[in-house]
């Protein structure tokens, strides 16, 4: 799996960590764990937000009426913005989850695909696309070990 250098310093300096703690090294700041633990729930959630945000915001680009749908052509589009280099199957598989999660919420959607199935498809790793979440180590490196939340 590919990490990015943010994500790999971010699992170098947990670990690093969690050694330390391990070792009762005297002069290592070490966080409690219920205190690590919401600061790393608060960073995730943070970076899902500013994902979805970033889906929503790519899909009403490619939205041209504003109306909250795209149809199939749209839709390819989006894709494209998002990975210009997955392949036409992959897109086309793509498009049926999408609309399979967008006629699940309006029966009567007919061929085009709403945004909140979008989001919820790539966000939940449709195909071809593992949902990811990197989390930002400056977030986590705000945590204050006296700071219960």
């Amino acid at each position: 799996q590919h990490l990015d250098a943010t994500s790999m310093d971010l699992r170098t300096r947990l670990w690093e960590t969690a050694k330390a703690a391990d070792a009762n090294q005297p002069g290592v700041r070490v966080l409690p764990l219920a205190s690590f633990l919401a600061k790393l729930l608060g960073a995730f959630d943070a970076q899902l937000a500013a994902n979805c945000r970033h889906l929503e915001g790519l899909f009403d680009a490619c939205d041209a009426d504003g109306d909250g749908v795209v149809s199939g052509p749209e839709f390819q589009r989006l894709v494209h913005r998002v990975d210009s280099a997955v392949p036409a199957e992959q897109v086309a598989a793509l498009l049926v989850k999408v609309h399979e999660a967008s006629e699940a919420l309006d029966s009567t959607i007919g061929d085009a695909m709403l945004r909140e199935a979008f989001v919820e498809t790539v966000m939940r790793g449709g195909p071809a696309m593992a949902p990811q979440v990197l989390l930002r180590a400056d977030l986590l490196s705000a945590a204050d070990p006296d700071d219960p939340a």
